[in-house]
Parts: structure tokens; C-alpha cells; sequence
């Protein structure tokens, strides 16, 4: 949603880990797990300077200087054909580094203009790097069936530092780890989605407590796994004159029942509180949206408002997201990495039967969690009945330990 916001408005170290699940009923454990990775980035961009230069002698000197860049991909032109290196091959000091490779990861890196979004790239990269590493130490990434049964890394396939890794993309340019199996289709099948806004950056992926991601009840898929960052930030009074109006210009890509939300809310958008929680409201939706669409592999590709999300227990006549959230918060410190799992249905307007999805909200500080929420992290994962025995971890980490891990 950041970039959409602006759009409108200007024309590992081992990182700590804790899991707080709460929902209306006991949390089921289970031996599938979601992990979260947050990094807050605020700080490396505050350091920087103008020109942000001390980034690039961080990327110079650190980054591309320690960790080997190595490709999958055949032909930089053809996203979608591989080199199918032997896995090891892929990993260990038999692929050396190709200079070629760490020039395009760079470049992705420094052609924005601005340090955050700079240092947002830099953490996307890494987080990729550290999908592959879930991927690889704790599932078998050659016979993605066979389990990890003791939850333990495959320190057969684990070298000391994993390389910078440049991905295959769907053709909706969508990233992806591929099997790596020489003569079957390298379709998608280890899930990771990476999210950003300002100055938060995020990534969920199955976890490492998890012996095997469960597949779809009607084919033997993957679950998908989609994940939206979305932070609170106030309308730009340059170009909206109230909140309404800002709003407004986002309600038509909802369906008409969250619409009605909207509209319900802004009838009552008379005062500064109620102002805020119109705007909360406006987010928390949007990154609903985001997850799901991006959970196909689509993002912002699909009409948003062709269907409508609905937890269990809501009422869109009285209830709100950021009503029903907010209140499911713990007090204390704990509701800094307190994850509300909600079950959806997902209804479609042309008619199509729903779809059973589950969903999972983290709330955001960008400092400390004794006011309210600066954002909202986002996860879904579905379709089927059998996305409930799902865990999530929550991960924060900061970017030199993405470098490190």
C-alpha cells in the first residue's frame, strides 16, 4: 500500500524469535510453522548521509566482499530457464562468484534516489538469501516430500555462509525458489513473500520448526503464502483535504460489503479519534488485499475489488478490522510480537464458490509498543481446510545479522 500511497499523494547472527498466537479458541500446535522476519531499518537510514555513500561502501566493503553472488538462471533475457547447477554446486565454493551477478544485485540495490529505499532493497535481497537457506537446511530442497522429521539443519547441505542469490521470477515478476530437480517442472513450491513501507521490512516463509508445508486438500500444491506491511501514516493534507477525501480515493477498489465499512466509518469521521480509525480501517483492508493478491502471485495484477475477505466472527454491520484487532492485543511487552490468527472466507462477485484462507496480523512499533501501533503486518495462507494447524513465529532482526546469519 506504501506504493500506492505515494503514488496518489506525489502524482541473521541469530535474530531473537518469540511467538505469541491469539485467536477466539486455543491456538492449535501443530508441525507447520510460518516464520516472520521484521528488520526496522530506520537507523541505518538516519546514519546514512545524503549521497548515501556510507551504504555503498557498506555493499562494497561487507556485503558483496563476503557473500559469493551466483545465479540460477541461464539467460538474464529468459526468466524462466535454468541452469540447473547441482544443488551443491549451487552452494558450496564449487559455483564461484560471478561478478556479473553481484553487479546486477547492486544495481538493483543503488538506482533508487533515496536511502530507504536503498536499504529496503538491501533487505529484500538478504531475506531472499535467507528463504534459500530455509529452504535448503531445513527441508530437502532436491525431494521437497522426504521431511525433516527432528526440526534439525541438513548440515550436509549447509555451507558456512549461503550466497547472494539471483532468483527466477514468475511472469508476474514475482521471485521464486524452484526444486532444483534436473528433468521435472521447477515450478514454485518452497513459499516466501517479502513486504516493505517505510521502515519496516519483512518476509514470511515457512519456518524452520517445520518438517514439511502442507499441500492444498484438492491437488498436491503448496499452500500459498502471501505477506503485506502496511504503516499508519496520516493522508498528505497538500492533497486531501480530510480524511474522507483521501479515503475516498481508495473505495473503489473494495467489494461493495467493504465498502459499506468504509462508508459506515466515514458517516462517523467527525472527531480525531474517529478519524484515525478510518484511516487504521483503510490500511488494515488494504493489507488484506495485498497478502491474499500476492499469495497468487499476482499483487496488485488482480481487481481488488472482484472479491471480499470476511474473518470468522466479524460482523460488517457493527464490527470493523482495526475494532476486532486492537482489542485482541495482550498487554504488556508480549503484544509486540502478539500474532492474531483470524480464519477468512474469501467470496468472489462473480459468483465463484468461497475459499477457506487463514490470516495473520502483527502489529508494528517503529520504537517502543507503550502508544499505539505505527503499522500492521499482514500473512495468509490458503486455500483449504487444512491451513489451521498452522504456527507463526515472529522474528526481529537487524540488517547486519541478515548479513551475518
Amino acid at each position: 500500500f506504501g506504493n500506492s500511497l505515494n503514488y496518489f499523494s506525489l502524482t541473521m547472527g541469530t535474530p531473537i524469535s518469540s511467538s505469541i498466537n491469539t485467536e477466539n479458541r486455543e491456538t492449535p500446535r501443530g508441525h507447520h510453522y510460518v516464520d516472520l522476519v521484521i528488520v526496522n531499518i530506520s537507523k541505518n537510514v538516519n546514519d546514512d548521509d545524503k549521497d548515501a555513500t556510507k551504504l555503498t561502501g557498506y555493499l562494497d566493503q561487507d556485503v558483496f566482499r563476503r557473500l559469493r553472488s551466483v545465479s540460477v538462471m541461464s539467460d538474464e533475457d529468459d526468466e524462466s530457464s535454468f541452469l540447473l547447477p547441482s544443488l551443491e554446486s549451487l552452494l558450496n565454493d564449487q559455483q564461484e562468484n560471478d561478478p556479473a551477478i553481484a553487479g546486477k544485485l547492486r544495481k538493483g540495490i543503488v538506482r533508487f534516489v533515496q536511502s530507504k529505499d536503498r536499504y529496503a532493497a538491501l533487505a529484500s535481497l538478504l531475506m531472499k538469501r535467507q528463504a534459500l537457506f530455509q529452504a535448503v537446511c531445513h527441508m530437502n530442497l532436491n525431494d521437497p516430500e522426504q521431511n525433516n522429521d527432528n526440526h534439525t539443519p541438513n548440515t550436509t547441505l549447509c555451507p558456512p555462509s549461503f550466497p547472494l542469490v539471483d532468483l527466477p521470477r514468475t511472469i508476474h515478476k514475482k521471485p521464486y525458489i524452484p526444486k532444483f530437480v534436473v528433468g521435472q517442472q521447477n515450478e514454485e513450491w518452497f513459499p516466501f513473500s517479502i513486504s516493505h513501507q517505510h521502515p519496516f521490512v519483512g518476509m514470511a516463509c515457512p519456518g524452520s520448526r517445520t518438517d514439511s508445508w502442507p499441500t492444498t486438500a484438492a491437488a498436491e500444491t503448496p499452500l500459498s503464502l502471501g505477506f503485506d506491511i502496511v504503516v499508519f501514516d496520516d493522508y498528505n493534507p497538500r492533497l486531501y483535504n480530510n480524511v474522507t477525501e483521501f479515503v475516498n480515493v481508495f473505495r473503489s477498489s473494495f467489494a461493495p460489503l467493504e465498502q459499506a465499512i468504509l462508508n459506515r466509518l466515514m458517516e462517523k469521521a467527525t472527531t480525531e479519534e474517529a478519524n484515525l480509525h478510518l484511516l487504521r480501517e483503510l490500511y488494515l483492508m488494504w493489507s488484506v488485499k495485498e497478502a491474499y493478491t500476492k499469495a497468487l502471485g499476482v499483487g496488485l495484477g488482480f481487481d481488488f475489488s472482484s472479491f471480499a475477505t470476511r474473518l470468522d466472527d466479524f460482523d460488517p454491520d457493527r464490527d470493523s478490522l482495526w475494532q476486532v484487532l486492537s482489542s485482541s492485543l495482550p498487554e504488556g511487552p508480549e503484544r509486540r510480537s502478539a500474532v492474531i490468527r483470524r480464519p477468512a472466507t474469501i467470496s468472489f462477485m462473480d459468483g465463484r464458490p468461497g475459499e477457506l484462507w487463514k490470516f495473520g496480523f502483527l502489529f508494528l512499533w517503529a520504537n517502543d509498543d507503550t502508544g499505539p501501533p505505527q503499522g500492521c503486518a499482514c500473512v495468509c495462507w490458503g486455500p483449504g481446510s487444512n491451513n489451521q494447524d498452522i504456527g507463526v513465529t515472529v522474528n526481529f532482526c537487524q540488517l547486519q545479522e541478515l548479513v551475518n546469519g
